[in-house]
């Protein structure tokens, strides 16, 4: 505490500021920090794990074509339905690009690394054998070997078809594994944000409450008292003014120390006046005693005037004297008194210099907050960006919904072609046995995408609630940090308070260093009467003295008279 009342008020202001400053940087690293995670984890949907899906529900896609091509093939062969044949052999070679087409598009954007790039290698070792079994098969067919074709689709092709897809199966597992870890990540990035944020608010306001304590106790009450003793030196209430704070070695403790200096020299003065009015009243008592001896002498002597005249003579000399001291006593207290008031002068001076400093600090201040409310604009731009970048998020999970919503209608359809092709078998009887195995695959295949569908469809839901939290997340940061910019312009506008109320100290202190100014000039004129009438006694002494002579020839001629008198 007594550090912080040392510190000068431009430091005691510079600090407070920082430190909010500090605070205000920190939540704006936080929210860009947010910002930066979600960031990454949009990044990893977009651009990886929702593509991969994607390209993989069309690989899926093309192997069910080629799946449902191979089982027309084995249908058609084993009704000896010959033209059937022949146009399921001549579209195996466009159905088979479509997968290779589909496989490339889907390994160019896998990491050979990651799970799916091992998942890969084994679909494509368990591709190339099914491709093998499917070119055995149409020799078969070609061959006309019913028994050895029902013998392949029913047992190797039906193993090496479920080779293909498995791998598929993993990787599809391995997606929703990654795309569960992403929520829960972005999850936790939102707490940590959240928790980050709401310290931040809370230190920023337990700040804020501390500085204007702290400004309140340090800054506003010592000035209001010093205001308060101010106008009682100003009224002459020397003895109230009460000057606390002294010690402090801040602008507050400078002024105090300087109005009790002013105070002080005040009271020096007033005793000077006091001694003045004292020593003029014993002369005035002492020329009143000295006319009345002279009156009684007068009355009482009248026989003996040239004695009474030299008698008069004698106590006019001794009372010229006395007053030529008491002049002079009086212009050495005048000359003292008129450099207490220089001084004086010069003390009232230095606080009105004190005080246009403090002015100047306080104009500092309002410059400082200003800034403060201007960082805060831009942080409320930056949550604004944020919440930008959040609704893309949105947008691009929207579009990824419209895609899977496709693929789950061409799985329904593809369950709608199974159960057809499971009645046609069933019609069939006996030789479409091995078609209503192949169905049930099909089924069984138009399921597995439909599940995962519904487990893509699931991961997009959570993230987008995932992304509307978030973007209420930087709502809130937002009008907080709003708030804040709000007690900065409830600051700027104490400040501007202040800097009036030191205008009027200033003010004041101005018209008493005009009233010292005046007494030292009164005081002055006080010295050069005394000198005056210093040079007046000193005339009556001479002129006494002359008095005494012509007195002395009076009484000789009186005895001369009064000889010539006699001797007559």
């Amino acid at each position: 505490m007594t550090l912080w009342l040392n510190l000068s008020l431009r430091a005691k202001v510079l600090l407070s500021f920082l430190a909010v400053l500090v605070l205000m940087a920190a939540l704006g690293g936080t929210s860009l920090w947010t910002q930066a995670s979600l960031g990454r984890t949009t990044d990893t949907l977009a651009g990886q794990a929702l593509p991969n899906a994607v390209r993989l529900g069309e690989l899926m896609e093309s192997l069910n074509r080629y799946r449902r091509l191979e089982l027309r093939l084995a249908l058609a062969a084993a009704v000896h339905d010959a033209g059937d044949v022949k146009g399921a052999e001549d579209d195996f070679p466009k159905t088979r690009a479509a997968v290779e087409t589909a496989i490339r598009d889907y390994a160019a954007n896998v990491n050979a690394d990651s799970p799916d790039g091992h998942s890969l290698r084994t679909f494509t070792e368990a591709w190339q054998r099914y491709t093998a079994a499917t070119a055995k098969l149409v020799g078969l067919i070609d061959a006309h070997d019913d028994a050895g074709m029902q013998s392949l689709a029913s047992g190797p092709l039906k193993d090496a078809f479920r080779a293909v897809i498995s791998p598929l199966t993993d990787t599809l597992d391995w997606n929703a594994r990654h795309g569960q870890e992403l929520a829960r990540a972005a999850n936790a990035t939102r707490e940590a944000a959240r928790t980050a944020v709401l310290g931040a608010l809370a230190a920023s306001l337990a700040l804020g409450l501390v500085v204007i304590l702290a400004m309140s106790r340090t800054v506003a009450r010592p000035l209001t008292a010093m205001a308060d003793a101010l106008g009682r030196l100003a009224r002459g209430d020397l003895e109230g003014a009460v000057l606390a704070q002294q010690e402090r070695r801040d602008e507050v403790g400078l002024l105090g120390r300087a109005l009790a200096v002013f105070r002080d020299n005040a009271l020096a003065v007033r005793l000077l006046e006091q001694e003045q009015a004292a020593l003029r009243t014993q002369a005035e008592r002492e020329r009143k005693a000295a006319q009345a001896a002279v009156a009684d002498a007068f009355e009482a002597q009248v026989a003996s005037l040239v004695d009474a005249l030299a008698t008069a003579a004698r106590e006019m000399k001794d009372t010229a004297e006395s007053m030529a001291d008491a002049a002079g006593v009086t212009r050495d207290r005048s000359s003292a008194v008129a450099s207490t008031a220089l001084q004086t002068s010069a003390n009232v001076q230095m606080v009105a210099t004190a005080s246009e400093e403090l002015a100047a600090t306080v104009q500092e201040i309002a410059r400082q907050v200003e800034r403060s409310r201007l960082q805060a604009q831009d942080a409320i731009a930056d949550c604004a960006a944020s919440t930008e970048v959040v609704g893309q998020l949105r947008d691009s999970t929207n579009r990824i919904t419209e895609v899977v919503e496709i693929i789950a209608g061409i799985a329904a359809q593809t369950n709608l072609l199974a159960l057809n092709a499971t009645i046609e078998a069933a019609r069939a009887g006996e030789a479409g046995k091995g078609f209503a195995v192949v169905a049930g695959e099909v089924k069984a295949l138009a399921t597995q995408t439909a599940k995962a569908t519904e487990d893509v469809t699931a991961q997009v839901q959570r993230i987008q609630g995932l992304s509307e939290r978030t973007a209420a997340a930087i709502a809130g940061m937002q009008s907080a940090i709003t708030g804040m910019a709000d007690i900065a312009m409830a600051i700027a506008s104490a400040v501007e308070e202040q800097t009036a109320a030191t205008r009027e100290v200033a003010r004041g202190i101005n018209e008493a260093a005009t009233g010292a100014e005046d007494m030292s000039r009164d005081i002055t004129q006080v010295s050069a009467a005394a000198t005056t009438t210093g040079s007046a006694a000193t005339q009556i002494k001479g002129t006494s003295g002359k008095l005494a002579e012509h007195a002395d020839v009076l009484t000789g001629a009186v005895e001369r008279f009064l000889g010539t008198v006699r001797a007559a």
